[in-house]
């Protein structure tokens, strides 16, 4: 081969090369996720936490749906049940609760707040001990504390919170514009009934009374049973989905039955409305 082709052979066999360089993004074996110890920005640190005395507080409804509404970003509840949790779990830290006047021990408490005062503060503690992580944060001294205040709500005020109607779009489509109402509707009321509503355009144009509900104070639950009426709409509402404060906004995920198939198949088709309360 002459000199003067040598040179552009060279780089052709170069481009050919397979790249295996886990810390350039153009190669395919990339890693840049700093809690995996292949990569070559790997932090041990990085998925570790100081002694923490975090917790969030999940409500849970009586009618046997468990919410798990985390209300670390609020401050209020109605329902009566509630556990508290750590957030960061370790075997070797200890967990110990103060709550009203009494205290408990372990990761997680469950507890029933009928006796609760509306509108009166509940103060709630985690203490957490364990060994310290210094080589990770220097400051660690292996105890946490933390307390947080939150307000028993009535069933009355919150269900106002969820009934309206909602402007918004359907799954991302800002063009597919449309109106669904959650509104009280007493004639369902009867002797087993605690709630009635019905809801409105969860398919163009229909109006149905749901069969089972569970409600809290953000989210709602939602089927009209076994019915096949309105496409038999299944799904939950979220005021609030972004934790915000903003109970003007909503996002509902929900299904309808698929006319398309035999109701023997049992194929749905799934919708995530999102949008603001206009009424």
């Amino acid at each position: 081969m002459k000199p003067y082709l040598l040179l552009p052979a060279l780089l052709l066999l170069a481009a050919c090369k397979p790249c295996d360089d886990p810390a350039n993004p153009e190669c395919p074996n990339y890693c840049a996720d700093e809690t995996n110890p292949k990569c070559p920005n790997y932090d041990p640190c990085k998925a570790e936490t100081p002694v923490s005395a975090e917790f969030r507080i999940i409500e849970s409804d009586r009618s046997g749906f468990l919410q798990v509404l985390d209300t670390m970003y609020y401050d209020t509840f109605y329902t009566p049940d509630l556990i508290t949790e750590a957030i960061h779990q370790h075997d070797d830290w200890t967990y110990r609760w103060i709550i009203g006047a009494g205290e408990y021990e372990g990761k997680s408490t469950a507890l029933d707040y009928s006796p609760a005062i509306y509108g009166a503060p509940v103060q709630m503690t985690l203490i957490v001990e364990g060994p310290p992580n210094t080589a990770c944060f220097p400051e660690d001294d292996g105890r946490d504390t933390v307390t947080r205040v939150i307000y028993k709500r009535s069933r009355s005020i919150e269900n106002i919170k969820i009934l309206g109607t909602y402007h918004g779009y359907l799954n991302g489509n800002p063009a597919d514009t449309i109106t669904i109402g959650f509104l009280f509707f007493p004639d369902l009321v009867n002797s087993q009934d605690e709630h009635a509503y019905k809801a409105i355009n969860l398919k163009r144009g229909c109006s149905w009374g749901w069969g089972d509900q569970a409600l809290s104070y953000r989210k709602m639950r939602f089927s009209n049973g076994g019915s096949v009426m309105c496409d038999n709409p299944r799904g939950l509402l979220v005021l609030d989905p972004a934790k915000t404060g903003d109970f003007d906004s909503v996002r509902i995920d929900y299904s309808l039955m698929d006319r398309s198939v035999p109701a023997s198949q049992d194929k749905r088709l799934n919708f995530v409305f999102q949008g603001r309360r206009v009424q």
